[in-house]
């Protein structure tokens, strides 16, 4: 499946931990689709709370410079907005938390990509695919 069909893909977290750690079945995939957002074929976003996740594993090892690779990674990707959580962003999460019982990260996530304008949501996360306000798909789908 082609993302060019969309013009903004919100990303979940998981696809930037399995991009930086690598070698898992998704790879393939992911790659792919950081390629065309690289190349300005969809626009990404995703939200500071990926930040916040991917540096937990390197500063749970006390590798500085790792999670300072990770950030540089993530803040200078082509095409890819973090968006930054405002109220309006916590409370729109706060509403889909209630409605969906779904953990609040993934609800700040899916509350970033609706108020960028996203018309898909890119997740591994199955459970994600109740969610009726954007279009979900998992990385199997994909």
């Amino acid at each position: 499946m082609s993302l060019r069909s969309y013009k903004i893909a919100a990303l979940d977290t998981m696809l930037f931990i399995y991009h930086f750690e690598g070698d898992n079945q998704y790879s393939a995939k992911i790659a792919k689709l950081l390629s065309e957002i690289e190349k300005g074929a969809v626009k990404g976003i995703t939200s500071v709370v990926t930040l916040s996740e991917i540096l937990i594993g390197p500063l749970t090892n006390n590798n500085i410079d790792l999670a300072d690779e990770y950030k540089n990674a993530l803040n200078s990707f082509p095409h890819l907005k973090i968006m930054e959580i405002n109220q309006y962003a916590a409370t729109l999460a706060a509403s889909l938390k209630a409605k969906y019982k779904i953990k609040l990260p993934d609800a700040l996530q899916i509350a970033a990509g609706l108020i960028s304008g996203a018309d898909v949501f890119i997740t591994n996360d199955k459970k994600l695919k109740k969610i009726k306000e954007i279009k979900v798909i998992t990385l199997d789908k994909l």
